[in-house]
Protein backbone atom coordinates (compact mmCIF):
# COMPACT_ATOMS: atom_id res chain seq x y z
CA UNK A 1 0.00 0.00 0.00
CA UNK A 2 3.12 2.38 0.78
CA UNK A 3 4.73 1.90 -2.71
CA UNK A 4 1.45 2.72 -4.15
CA UNK A 5 1.39 6.08 -2.48
CA UNK A 6 4.63 6.73 -3.90
CA UNK A 7 4.30 5.21 -7.19
CA UNK A 8 1.02 7.49 -7.51
CA UNK A 9 3.40 10.64 -6.06
CA UNK A 10 5.91 10.20 -8.44
CA UNK A 11 3.80 9.51 -11.45
CA UNK A 12 2.37 12.72 -10.62
CA UNK A 13 5.74 15.22 -9.36
CA UNK A 14 7.58 14.14 -12.15
CA UNK A 15 5.19 14.89 -15.32
CA UNK A 16 4.51 18.19 -13.91
CA UNK A 17 8.09 19.12 -13.08
CA UNK A 18 8.86 18.46 -17.10
CA UNK A 19 5.50 20.25 -18.25
CA UNK A 20 6.93 23.24 -15.92
CA UNK A 21 10.17 23.10 -17.49
CA UNK A 22 9.54 22.40 -21.03
CA UNK A 23 7.18 25.57 -20.37
CA UNK A 24 9.59 27.77 -18.73
CA UNK A 25 12.22 27.27 -21.71
CA UNK A 26 9.69 27.65 -24.58
CA UNK A 27 7.56 30.76 -23.13
CA UNK A 28 8.24 34.16 -24.05
CA UNK A 29 9.75 36.17 -21.00
CA UNK A 30 8.32 39.27 -22.38
CA UNK A 31 10.75 40.60 -25.52
CA UNK A 32 10.32 44.11 -26.56
CA UNK A 33 8.74 43.24 -30.04
CA UNK A 34 10.72 44.20 -33.51
CA UNK A 35 7.76 46.29 -34.46
CA UNK A 36 8.07 49.02 -32.54
CA UNK A 37 10.83 50.64 -34.80
CA UNK A 38 11.15 54.42 -34.87
CA UNK A 39 11.38 56.98 -38.34
CA UNK A 40 15.13 58.07 -38.05
CA UNK A 41 14.18 61.88 -37.15
CA UNK A 42 12.16 59.75 -33.76
CA UNK A 43 15.18 58.28 -33.28
CA UNK A 44 17.47 61.09 -33.65
CA UNK A 45 15.57 63.40 -31.16
CA UNK A 46 15.26 60.06 -28.95
CA UNK A 47 19.22 59.91 -28.90
CA UNK A 48 19.19 64.00 -28.01
CA UNK A 49 16.98 63.60 -25.29
CA UNK A 50 19.05 60.86 -24.22
CA UNK A 51 22.51 62.45 -24.25
CA UNK A 52 20.95 65.85 -22.59
CA UNK A 53 19.10 63.84 -19.70
CA UNK A 54 15.73 65.43 -21.08
CA UNK A 55 14.15 62.14 -21.87
CA UNK A 56 10.60 61.03 -21.23
CA UNK A 57 11.60 57.68 -22.45
CA UNK A 58 14.45 55.35 -22.20
CA UNK A 59 17.03 54.39 -24.89
CA UNK A 60 18.74 51.35 -25.57
CA UNK A 61 22.07 52.07 -26.82
CA UNK A 62 22.58 48.47 -27.77
CA UNK A 63 19.65 47.61 -29.71
CA UNK A 64 19.30 51.87 -30.68
CA UNK A 65 15.32 51.48 -30.21
CA UNK A 66 13.18 52.76 -27.37
CA UNK A 67 13.34 50.92 -24.04
CA UNK A 68 9.64 50.51 -22.09
CA UNK A 69 9.70 51.30 -18.20
CA UNK A 70 11.46 48.38 -16.17
CA UNK A 71 13.01 47.05 -19.29
CA UNK A 72 16.41 45.74 -19.93
CA UNK A 73 18.79 44.67 -22.07
CA UNK A 74 20.27 40.71 -22.02
CA UNK A 75 23.06 40.12 -23.37
CA UNK A 76 23.18 36.53 -23.80
CA UNK A 77 19.58 36.95 -25.72
CA UNK A 78 20.93 40.60 -27.10
CA UNK A 79 17.11 41.55 -27.20
CA UNK A 80 15.47 43.77 -24.22
CA UNK A 81 13.20 42.08 -21.76
CA UNK A 82 10.63 43.85 -20.18
CA UNK A 83 10.66 43.34 -16.09
CA UNK A 84 14.10 41.63 -16.63
CA UNK A 85 15.08 39.86 -13.63
CA UNK A 86 18.44 37.53 -14.91
CA UNK A 87 19.37 34.95 -17.73
CA UNK A 88 18.48 31.46 -16.23
CA UNK A 89 21.36 29.12 -18.29
CA UNK A 90 19.11 26.15 -17.14
CA UNK A 91 16.33 27.49 -18.86
CA UNK A 92 18.37 29.37 -21.53
CA UNK A 93 15.87 32.08 -21.75
CA UNK A 94 15.34 35.04 -19.38
CA UNK A 95 13.45 35.42 -16.24
CA UNK A 96 11.20 38.05 -15.11
CA UNK A 97 9.92 38.72 -11.64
Amino acid sequence: VVWAFHLGLVGFVVPNVLFNYVLGVISNPGYVEDHVKLSEDELALLRASHETNQQKYRFCKICEGPKPPRSHHCGVCKRCVIKMDHHCPWLNNCVGW
